[in-house]
């Protein structure tokens, strides 16, 4: 489960957890989902100390390209145009990758952050039917796979969560 937080200034932060509901299953743009927050607890908070925003960026790169000659080397098809959609993502602010093109307001963030977050929301692989962590292999291969996916992983949830507060941390643009 994820929820938002909002740092306040006295040293607490307000929390929020997201309800989806179907709207308009025949809207012409294809955006059926009706989300809203509601508030769920308010607390005390530690601050946030978030590495770099550049080095999470490397460190995803790296990832990410591992990930992808693995990908591509056990013919995983469309999983592999995933990570070059990330790769993609890193290299150029500009690109246009992801379904949620209105993830965050334009100019809300830096080029990088923004880049970090594109790329996570095309590299984003891991749960539902088919996805990713579905897959299986013999032997040696598997033990690759499993760091690879972990490494991913953790790597994807710290930028988004240090991409998306970025813009109250100065020091991360």
């Amino acid at each position: 489960m994820w929820r938002i937080e909002g740092i306040r200034g006295n040293g607490t932060s307000e929390f929020w957890l997201d309800r989806w509901e179907v709207g308009d299953r025949d809207s012409p743009d294809r955006r059926i989902w009706r989300v809203t927050y509601g508030l769920c607890e308010v607390s005390a908070t530690e601050p946030f100390a978030a590495r770099p925003l550049n080095e999470i960026s490397t460190d995803l790169q790296t990832s990410l390209a591992e990930i992808r000659a693995f990908s591509e080397a056990q013919n995983c098809g469309g999983f592999t145009r995933c990570f070059d959609d990330g790769l993609r993502a890193l290299a150029d602010p500009m690109a246009d990758v992801g379904y949620h093109k209105a993830l965050f307001p334009d100019g809300s963030l830096s080029d990088l952050a923004a880049s970090m977050l594109k790329a996570a929301q095309a590299a984003w692989v891991f749960g539902g039917m088919g996805s990713w962590n579905d897959m299986g292999f013999d032997g040696d291969v598997q033990m690759e796979y499993g760091r690879l996916s972990d490494s991913l992983f953790n790597l994807l949830n710290e930028a988004i969560e240090a991409a998306a507060t970025s813009s109250i941390s100065p020091k991360n643009q």
